[in-house]
């Protein structure tokens, strides 16, 4: 009975140095992105520093770690001081320690760990913009809210038969109804010449729309009815309405 307990006492104290002699990887990072790395593989140490395993792409820093492990191993990778992870791979086991990150691996075979990480500084700036941004937009929907809306004075539209009855007001009974018995264009000459009193032929063929040679033509027959009278002044002709058809 005394040899089975001194057996088994024995293989006890064999397994722990196995157990102590378990390999891990312990890599340290600064905020500059460098890395302070302990690899115990095979009862061999080794303790280097590099840039290497990390790189920044924006505000977003990335660390890459490849491993080939025959037995699982540990992994741990303690992160800068205030960062934030975005994300994390092969499903590594995120805690805090004294306000700083770490992330934990127990891990065997070809594969390459990531985490990707960013200063929680960096994010402040973006959250008082987007801040500032809302509070404005608040303030500007309030106040368009409480500010009367102005709305363009309705102008009302008057039908166009009440605009020639005002015309034809200017006339009197017996003239509109000589007026009636005109074309169109000596109506348009009639029209301005009311207006104006006396006008010059040049300036009458700018108030119309009638070429110069038809506004002459229109001129003579409605000379000829005794409708207008034509002064000559020199090289200047006046029109004007006729003593006629002015008579009430």
């Amino acid at each position: 009975m005394k040899t089975v307990i001194v057996f088994v006492l024995a293989l006890l104290m064999l397994a722990i140095p196995i157990a102590a002699a378990e390999d891990s990887v312990v890599i340290t990072i600064s905020d500059i992105g460098e890395a302070h790395v302990i690899e115990k593989i095979n009862d061999i140490e080794n303790i280097y520093d590099t840039n290497k395993l990390t790189k920044k792409r924006g505000n977003t820093w990335t660390f890459s770690y490849s491993i080939n492990f025959e037995e699982k191993t540990d992994v741990r990778v303690l992160l800068p001081f205030n960062v934030e992870t975005k994300s994390v791979s092969h499903n590594g086991r995120t805690s805090s320690e004294f306000g700083r990150l770490i992330v934990d691996w127990n891990i065997k075979g070809k594969k390459t760990l990531e985490v990707k990480y960013v200063n929680s500084g960096e994010n402040y700036p973006i959250f008082i913009a987007s801040f500032v941004a809302i509070v404005l937009i608040l303030f500007g929907l309030a106040y368009l809210k409480k500010r009367p809306i102005l709305r363009p004075k309705e102008t009302k539209k008057k039908p166009k038969e009440k605009k020639e009855a005002k015309k034809e007001e200017k006339f009197t009974e017996r003239q509109r109804d000589l007026i009636k018995t005109l074309p169109v264009k000596e109506k348009e000459i009639i029209d301005v010449l009311f207006k104006k009193n006396k006008i010059t032929q040049k300036a009458l063929a700018r108030e119309t729309t009638l070429p110069k040679s038809t506004l002459s033509r229109t001129l003579k027959k409605l000379k000829a009815k005794n409708i207008i009278e034509i002064d000559d002044y020199g090289t200047t002709k006046m029109i004007r309405l006729s003593d006629w058809f002015l008579e009430k």
